[in-house]
């Protein structure tokens, strides 16, 4: 591979055996010419890339993620897929240029100047960051994603992340989508491996790299030692809930081997635009059993699911109060402040919460992502998604409230005064 020549006469058999012999024997002749050393599960994962349409790799750090997926990515180049590459912060670009700089395939790297990778005698690769302009204007036939776990759910980027994925749509030939990634909760790359089927993830702790040393891992572990989550995650490739879960008292009918109540007393609203959560629960001094997920776009159709004598709270403030007004049924409202959400969460925090493994993933996924807030003890830290949690949390009657509340039974009342500092 030291002359034009050879590169020239190496791609043209990389192309032949494609197209004779099929994706996987080409891979294998292309890995001969490459200058880096890989370890079974990495060439186990380079042929996983190419086996089907979207698949992930859970990688620990400095498990080599970026170099392989340069090296994925040249190779589908000079097969003359159109690729495009996306990385949430500059470090991982900047960590991929190494790594192109050592490909013999690579003719020239222009990532700073035109946001390209240029290939001997094929396409050229299209290396960016996750911003807004470089999530829709371009089309591909592969996309690699380096680092999804590093793009929360929250952010702009997350809206980014979602919209490129449309680059790939009018693709006529064969789509790839390869993720690279160390594992976080509430971001891209869980909402991604959740969808995918088993065979198409491939996870791989520090274990699995014989170049990563235990001293190694206490080591950092020392140096993260206000971070005791920070091992299992980027190292261990565990999908955990960093700062530490609020609610360890989570348990489903299945397990507790019981049946779902039929009728509820409480019942929580949480409104939002995109549909208003209801929910619904019962409780003793040991249990709260939780109704089914259930969300309405209308607030007509609240009362419906109002059973008998049920104490009903909406939360009010802000935004809410235009929803409130529309509330024709017997309520309390609430806005839920800090001294208020420790009176219940503590009543969510004595009894074991019980809830249905397959009725309630929405609010299974809020309980199982709330953490602990560094700042205010008692409290999970606040976060926008987590409208069940919030549902949850007005349903929870405190048995001692500390603060006033008001009931407004009926529509025809709207002149109640200002209750913004409860």
């Amino acid at each position: 591979m030291k002359t034009l020549v050879s590169v020239r006469s190496v791609t043209k058999k990389i192309r032949l055996l494609y197209l004779k012999e099929g994706i996987h024997t080409a891979l294998d002749y292309y890995l001969n010419f490459l200058p880096f050393p890989l370890d079974e599960f990495q060439l186990k994962d380079l042929h996983l890339a190419v086996s089907y349409p979207e698949v992930a790799w859970i990688r620990t750090r400095r498990g080599g993620k970026s170099r392989d997926l340069t090296i994925i990515a040249v190779f589908l180049a000079i097969l003359e897929y159109k690729v495009i590459w996306r990385a949430p912060f500059s470090d991982q670009i900047k960590q991929a240029v190494l790594y192109f700089q050592h490909n013999p395939f690579v003719k020239k790297i222009a990532v700073y100047s035109r946001s390209e990778v240029d290939i001997f005698f094929s396409p050229s690769l299209e290396v960016g960051g996750m911003t807004v302009g470089k999530t829709a204007s371009l089309g591909c036939d592969c996309l690699i994603y380096d680092e999804g776990g590093k793009v929360e759910k929250d952010k702009l980027m997350y809206q980014n992340y979602l919209y490129s994925r449309a680059m790939i749509a009018a693709s006529t030939r064969e789509k790839f989508i390869i993720h690279g990634t160390t594992p976080a909760i509430y971001t891209a790359i869980e909402e991604t491996v959740e969808a995918l089927p088993a065979e198409c993830v491939s996870t791989h702790p520090y274990t699995d790299c014989h170049w990563i040393p235990d001293a190694f891992i206490e080591d950092e572990a020392l140096k993260h030692a206000n971070d005791p989550w920070y091992i299992d995650q980027e190292y261990r490739c565990m999908f955990i809930v960093r700062g530490g879960a609020f609610f360890t008292n989570i348990k489903t009918y299945q397990e507790l081997g019981i049946e779902a109540p039929t009728e509820w007393d409480h019942m929580g609203v949480d409104f939002n635009g995109i549909g208003h959560m209801l929910v619904r629960i019962r409780y003793d001094d040991k249990y709260i059993y939780c109704g089914p997920d259930l969300v309405v776009q209308e607030i007509a159709q609240i009362k419906q699911y109002i059973q008998g004598k049920m104490h009903v709270e909406v939360e009010e403030g802000g935004a809410n109060m235009g929803y409130v007004n529309q509330c024709d049924f017997p309520y309390e409202y609430q806005r839920v402040v800090d001294q208020w959400s420790s009176t219940r969460c503590a009543e969510l925090c004595k009894r074991t919460i019980v809830v249905d493994e397959r009725l309630n993933q929405g609010l299974i996924k809020n309980l199982r992502e709330a953490i602990h807030n560094p700042l205010k003890e008692g409290i999970p830290k606040k976060r926008d998604d987590q409208h069940y949690l919030d549902g949850l949390m007005h349903a929870i009657h405190p048995w001692q409230p500390k603060v006033k509340t008001y009931k407004r039974p009926t529509i025809q009342i709207n002149n109640v005064g200002n209750f913004g500092s409860l």
